[in-house]
């Protein structure tokens, strides 16, 4: 009986190793399974990202070829500007979007607007008739021939109505001495004549020409003069010289040139023709008469212009 024990344990331990054993391989079974399956997913993720990898790449080469594309310069026509290029937002590798650089137009040349200058010129005409002659028989005159220079200021207003027509105002001063002076013989006196200041308000009606505006004017006038008497020894009464001045107003008008020069700065040249009315000088004397003038002058100035 005691001999029997040792071959029961013996039994009972292959028994139990046995069962181990076949408990062992179906946990290795089950592992191997699993991997299997892992495995078979890791092939469906592999196919996935290569699928994604290949259109990744069909991409990229798409947007080299845009780049490559429109990269190339555009050709400039002559007389243009090269575009610039700027980036388009988005991500890296975006086609490149070109904006052309605005070209600078400058305006368009107005005479619009007022204006202020300074001119200076010659006149020349005739004082008529300053006295009549008591025997025009001996030679007295009948007129006196007028010349001097003068000087002044001017300002006024342009409007420029259309592409080529202006219509404008403008009003001048000026001072000087536009003078004449003619001997006559006794009893008749010598006369001098002297036109000291003066000053017109004239309209004006242009033509525009690119910066040259050609225009004619007319307005009215006015302008002081003085007349001056020396009788000989003995005429007159015994009154030697006498004088008078008035205030004579007239009509003027001419044809002008004006060219601007700079921005901001013209020059112009001008001719008028000026008509003073008549006016009573030396009334109850013997040498009572009225007189009055005609004038021409040319004018050259600049004006700053504020257009």
């Amino acid at each position: 009986m005691k001999s029997l024990l040792p071959a029961v344990a013996a039994i009972a331990v292959l028994a139990a190793c046995n069962q181990a054993s076949a408990q062992s391989s179906s946990d290795v079974l089950q592992r191997l399974e699993a991997l299997e399956k892992s495995n078979a997913k890791l092939q469906e993720s592999n196919l996935d990202l290569k699928q994604e990898n290949a259109a990744l790449r069909d991409r990229v080469k798409r947007v080299e070829s845009t780049r490559q594309t429109a990269s190339a310069p555009p050709t400039a026509q002559p007389g243009s500007t090269a575009p610039t290029m700027r980036s388009a937002p988005g991500y890296a590798g975006t086609a490149p979007v070109y904006k052309a650089t605005p070209i600078a137009v400058p305006a368009a040349w107005t005479w619009t607007g007022a204006y202020v200058g300074a001119f200076g010129g010659y006149g020349w005409g005739t004082f008529f008739p300053p006295v009549k002659s008591n025997d025009p028989s001996n030679g007295a005159a009948s007129e006196v021939r007028l010349r001097g220079g003068f000087g002044g200021v001017q300002a006024g207003y342009n409007l420029q109505v259309a592409p080529h027509w202006l219509l404008g105002v403008e009003e001048d001063v000026w001072a000087g001495r536009i003078a004449g002076h003619r001997f006559q013989p006794s009893p008749n006196p010598t006369i001098n004549t002297e036109i000291d200041y003066g000053g017109t308000v004239r309209g004006r009606f242009g033509y525009v020409w690119d910066h040259a505006l050609f225009y004619s004017t007319a307005g009215i006038l006015w302008a002081v003069n003085r007349v001056e008497l020396d009788f000989q020894p003995g005429d007159n009464n015994g009154v030697s010289t006498v004088s008078q001045t008035h205030w004579h107003f007239g009509v003027a008008l001419g044809d002008g040139i004006e060219v601007a020069v700079l921005p901001n700065v013209s020059v112009k040249a001008e001719y008028l023709f000026q008509y003073l009315t008549k006016e009573q000088y030396f009334s109850a004397t013997s040498s009572s008469d009225v007189a009055g003038m005609g004038v021409h002058t040319v004018r050259v100035g600049v004006n700053w212009l504020f257009h």
